[in-house]
């Protein structure tokens, strides 16, 4: 497939990742995993344009195609519907709801003042080593806005550091003289997107983690506490990392490594255990007599 010069960047900055330090809440934040997909769909149509072929549709899958989308993208959505004046596309916040008259002096009041909406909660951060051994940050967060009428509405942000490899395979297709070409089709993902597999998007740096501590507040019903852990591809489980120095300073695979290693076993076989309780007895007798 010829990439254009275009694309090559938009890889290049995939693989270098951003700063979260320049992040924003918005649009490109909130939907950053689906944005990476539908790049991926616009490579294909392109490819297949190339290919003499006008219209891909008939082999892009319905998740992929903007009329079924998937039930997480759905609910991104939403939040950010709900959470933006429809007419202006503004955030809505207190003083907005307040200046149009869709809450009162006494509601106003009763928010919390040092309460920024809409805001993201940081709730954990995963260090992740894949199988080319690179490192990538994987967040746990969660959003938090307000709706027209002065409700609070959350949305669960696990997917703003990567996104997700879509179906893709050969095929063929006849141009309108009769000949075959070679195109690309894109599976249609019903069930399996959530589960699709990861493309991490965010390098781990130290400066990325400290700039998501001083950007984020915790998580408040996680009482202030951020839960660090280990991945490594191929591993289904993550290990819990204890401090955020062990955090940024430790080895992957060497924590990993020694955190997954099985406890040792003390093996007494029925005589030895016999002998034993034989031995503490008389112990304690003769601690009893001289006492």
């Amino acid at each position: 497939m010829v990439k254009t010069q275009s694309q090559q960047s938009q890889e290049k900055e995939q693989e270098q990742g951003y700063s979260i330090a320049d992040e924003t809440i918005g649009e490109s934040l909130i939907l950053h995993c689906w944005n990476g997909v539908l790049q991926q769909v616009e490579r294909v149509k392109t490819f297949n344009k190339s290919q003499g072929i006008t219209n891909s549709d008939p082999w892009i899958g319905h998740t992929y195609d903007g009329w079924s989308e998937p039930m997480s993208v759905r609910s991104h959505k939403r939040w950010l519907n709900l959470t933006r004046h429809k007419k202006s596309g503004k955030w809505i916040t207190v003083d907005s709801l307040a200046a149009s008259g869709r809450i009162s002096d006494m509601e106003k009041d009763l928010f919390d003042n040092d309460k920024q909406y809409p805001r993201i909660s940081l709730i954990s951060m995963t260090r992740v080593k894949t199988q080319k051994s690179s490192e990538y940050l994987m967040r746990q967060m969660q959003a938090v806005g307000l709706s027209e009428i002065g409700a609070i509405v959350t949305l669960n942000l696990p997917d703003c550091d990567f996104t997700r490899k879509v179906p893709i395979s050969p095929d063929t297709a006849k141009l309108p003289d009769g000949t075959d070409v070679k195109i690309l089709k894109i599976g249609s993902g019903e069930f399996t997107y959530e589960s699709s597999p990861k493309i991490y998007t965010t390098p781990f740096t130290r400066e990325n983690v400290l700039a998501t501590i001083d950007k984020y507040k915790p998580y408040e019903e996680g009482f202030g506490k951020i839960n660090y852990a280990f991945k490594k591809e191929g591993i289904a489980n993550e290990v819990g990392i204890s401090s955020l120095e062990e955090f940024i300073n430790a080895d992957v695979d060497e924590t990993i490594a020694r955190l997954r290693q099985p406890a040792p076993q003390i093996n007494i076989n029925s005589k030895d255990l016999a002998s034993y309780v034989k031995m503490d007895r008389e112990s304690r007798t003769e601690h009893k007599q001289y006492s």
